[in-house]
């Protein structure tokens, strides 16, 4: 893995999008023997998007470390929100995920 979180961020269950953001705020960390060179195409994974913090952290410090964050995937979606837009889940497709994160939430 490229990332590791340190222990000092608390489980997010029952946080909003603020308290997540802080949550994660300085504790997405690169890790030296997993990451790529620069200018690697990297996709991120997780497991649930809720309200995208924990993407959009990973992905800022990839890219702070010159990595290409291309897509990311998920296997379900817990909220019917994202970026601001109420949608259906079964939209969040990759492609939406990292135009939320590349673009802040804007169109």
């Amino acid at each position: 893995p490229a990332l590791r979180l340190s222990p000092r961020a608390r489980d997010a269950v029952g946080l909003d999008r603020a308290a997540r953001v802080a949550n994660l705020r300085g504790r997405v960390h690169v890790d030296p023997r997993g990451v790529p060179d620069p200018g690697t195409p990297v996709v991120l994974l997780d497991d649930v998007v809720t309200t995208g913090a924990t993407l959009d952290a990973c992905a800022r410090v990839l890219t702070a470390h010159g990595l290409d964050v291309t897509a990311a995937l998920t296997l379900t979606a817990a909220s019917r929100t994202f970026g601001g837009a109420r949608v259906k889940p079964r939209n969040l497709s990759p492609t939406r995920v990292v135009g939320e994160l590349k673009t802040g939430g804007r169109r």
